[in-house]
């Protein structure tokens, strides 16, 4: 069978991806290149004793490059993974690189803090590439004893 009529194959056929402009737009527009692929770092989320804990592996970054916002119930990390040595070798002379596989530039992760756990209580802590944040359960009010009255 020719790749014309092989609809797998994307050829001429009047079935597949290759015969689809549509499809193959979407496709092309959400799969990024390598040259335009965004850093996005590794993000777990997890609850653990009462904590939600949130790590991002930013390896070869600095503490001041990093920022951590709460608006709401909303948490955002915000930084700029940059990279001095890609522009200029150690004497100062451009590089010309033959590849390039490593992330860099501005980056933006948001996470929706589920309610039960309290926005005005995020600690973050950047160690070895690795920002731990913790954001604490909401405190229950004791609850008092109330006497319900009987209709």
């Amino acid at each position: 069978m020719s790749s014309s009529n092989n609809p797998k194959s994307g050829g001429g056929g009047k079935s597949g991806i290759g015969s689809r402009p549509r499809i193959r737009a979407m496709w092309s527009a959400n799969l990024p290149s390598a040259d335009t692929e965004a850093y996005l770092p590794s993000m777990d989320v997890y609850e653990q004793g009462g904590k939600l804990t949130i790590e991002l592996e930013l390896p070869g970054m600095k503490k001041d490059n990093i920022a951590v916002f709460v608006t709401g119930h909303v948490l955002t990390i915000e930084g700029i993974k940059g990279d001095i040595a890609r522009a200029e070798g150690s004497r100062g002379e451009r590089i010309s690189y033959l590849q390039i596989e490593r992330k860099f530039g501005r980056f933006q992760r948001s996470i929706k803090l589920p309610e039960h756990f309290d926005p005005s209580t995020p600690v973050a802590r950047f160690r070895n590439g690795v920002l731990l944040i913790t954001v604490d359960a909401q405190k229950k009010e004791p609850e008092e004893k109330r006497r319900v009255r009987i209709e």
